[in-house]
């Protein structure tokens, strides 16, 4: 039997040095991160829905009708503003409107044309991600040695393109 000590000297004796280059994002799948990444951006970077449903404007009173007059979709980049007792559809992962005070899950609605009616009064604040919840900038979004499994879509969001991995 050998000691601890000698066991560590036999591993980092007989173990290879890796090497570390810079690679592609996009050819990067099954390689081996060597150092950490860094977010360069708050994400998500603007308010966010977190369900698909109604951002509504209740601006502290509490209506439980509003009116429909807006639907922003994920991905769309354009300004909307609310006004008390109006509100916007919304989907998933979408910008919400300025004057957002929450989002309210479709299930908890009933639409009759371009008025909808809660069926349970939100809170503030209710569905709404806000900047940097899933990641802050400068934080860490993916730390050595991960395994690159996919190409990953938050790596690729918070811009990088190449990344150092042990080869």
């Amino acid at each position: 039997m050998i000691t601890i000590e000698e066991a560590k000297t036999l591993i980092n004796n007989n173990t290879p040095i890796l090497n570390d280059e810079r690679l592609h994002l996009t050819g990067s799948l099954g390689f081996v991160l060597s150092e950490d990444i860094l977010s360069s951006i708050n994400l998500p970077s603007f308010k966010q829905s977190a369900m698909y449903g109604y951002a509504v404007c209740f601006s502290s009173q509490s209506p439980t009708s509003f009116k429909l007059v807006k639907e922003v979709k994920t991905g769309d980049a354009k300004f909307v503003q609310l006004k008390k007792g109006e509100c916007a559809q919304t989907f998933k992962g979408a910008m919400i409107p300025e004057g957002t005070d929450a989002v309210v899950i479709q299930e908890k609605v009933t639409v009759k044309g371009k008025i909808i009616h809660l069926k349970k009064q939100p809170s503030l604040g209710d569905n709404i991600r806000k900047i940097g919840e899933q990641i802050k900038k400068n934080e860490t979004a993916s730390a050595s040695p991960d395994l690159i499994i996919v190409c990953e879509d938050l790596i690729n969001e918070i811009s990088h393109s190449s990344l150092l991995f042990w080869l």
